[in-house]
């Protein structure tokens, strides 16, 4: 191995080639902290980690944790939904039909007028901004 010199006594070669092995030998490093790691037991189920929150803390979420730990409730739940879902948003529909309609009117109204949809835009910022606190910019 060659004896250290002073960067100042160094030339730029010599400078880059020294820096070089100090990035090698640290990746070399690095390369064996990891293998070290991943050559340990082998990686926990999400079942172990539930059960153990201080070493592995995800997921952090006591419902989340619940979730995981009781799939086949989930899954009931969710088809339970599935089945009570439509009828309740077909009737949903029924009662905002018009509701939709006369949005979807005004909306077609305005969008042929290129002067209500500036003033419809500042009316929109002007709301915006009263909702943030401020006064709005007339």
């Amino acid at each position: 191995m060659k004896e250290a010199k002073a960067p100042q006594d160094m030339s730029l070669e010599e400078q880059r080639d020294a820096l070089l092995m100090r990035i090698h030998a640290s990746r070399e490093e690095y390369r064996q902290q990891m293998h070290a790691v991943d050559a340990g037991r082998p990686t926990p189920t999400m079942k172990e980690m539930m059960h153990q929150p201080q070493q592995h803390p995800f997921p952090q979420s006591q419902t989340m944790r619940w979730v995981l730990a009781h799939p086949g409730l989930v899954v009931g739940a969710l088809a339970v939904m599935v089945l009570i879902g439509p009828r309740r948003a077909i009737n949903g529909l029924a009662r905002t039909g018009p509701l939709i309609s006369s949005a979807t009117a005004g909306l077609t109204m305005l969008l042929q007028d290129p002067a209500k949809m500036r003033m419809a835009g500042r009316g929109i910022a002007a709301m915006r901004e009263v909702m943030r606190g401020r006064q709005p910019f007339v």
